[in-house]
């Protein structure tokens, strides 16, 4: 379990930088701070499923439908963590409302994808 979950980090950090790069880029293009964070998490989501696939899961079957279902819900968590902390716990930051929301949204994400999207 040890090992699984160092690698969903490892790939975690990647999508965090795919998804964070994109959320600056859409900003920089002026879309909404709420849009970007919808639009990068979408690019996130597909390299993720990607790396986890060949990476941590290269043992197991799994259904992209349940990844795009699960990452989803969990975009519910680190989005309403996000505009949480935006708005109320450190209002202003995005930088520190981004990154919280995504730390928020890690263990919920391994536990949908270990237990329900790449099945043993």
């Amino acid at each position: 379990m040890h090992v699984l979950l160092s690698k969903f980090i490892i790939v975690g950090a990647i999508g965090f930088i795919i998804d964070f790069s994109c959320y600056l880029l859409l900003l920089k293009l002026d879309l909404s701070l709420y849009i970007s964070r919808i639009l990068a998490f979408i690019f996130a989501v597909q390299a993720t499923y990607s790396l986890n696939k060949k990476f941590t899961f290269s043992e197991r079957s799994s259904n992209k439908l349940h990844y795009f279902m699960g990452q989803t819900s969990g975009i519910g968590i680190n989005y309403i963590s996000f505009i949480l902390f935006y708005n109320v716990i450190t209002p202003g930051h995005s930088i520190i409302a981004f990154i919280s929301g995504s730390a928020i949204a890690l263990f919920y994400n391994f536990t949908v994808a270990n237990l329900w999207v790449f099945k043993k």
